[in-house]
């Protein structure tokens, strides 16, 4: 570096010196603003404020327990005369002949297509 050149470069280093402190200074209240806010924010969110307390309906909306009983029930009964249904034209095939060779073609069949 020339020697003529030292005072411009050490004025140059002043200013930039001068810049970074600044920033530095503005950097730890900013940083000072900030934690305070966070200490005010986190006593704050401690408070609740009740408007309006709960008050249990009178009538109750949904569900309806009452059709869904009756729906389960309807429903229950219906597959259970269907089962019933079943097994018995099956107790009637094996005792007929020719039905339970019906039977064990349509077993067979079953079987065939569940490979």
């Amino acid at each position: 570096m020339p020697t003529g050149r030292i005072p411009a470069v050490g004025v140059e280093y002043l200013r930039k010196m001068r810049e970074f402190k600044f920033n530095e200074t503005l950097y730890e209240l900013l940083l000072k603003q900030y934690e305070l806010a966070k200490l005010d924010e986190s006593k704050d969110a401690v408070l609740i404020q009740v408007v309006d307390k709960a008050v249990p309906p009178d009538k109750r909306f949904k569900p309806k327990r009452t059709l869904m009983v009756l729906v389960v029930t309807f429903s229950a009964f219906l597959v259970s005369i269907f089962l019933c249904l079943i097994f018995e034209f099956i107790e009637n095939a094996k005792k007929n002949q020719d039905n339970s060779q019906k039977l064990e073609f349509l077993r067979d069949l079953l079987s065939f297509r569940g490979k």
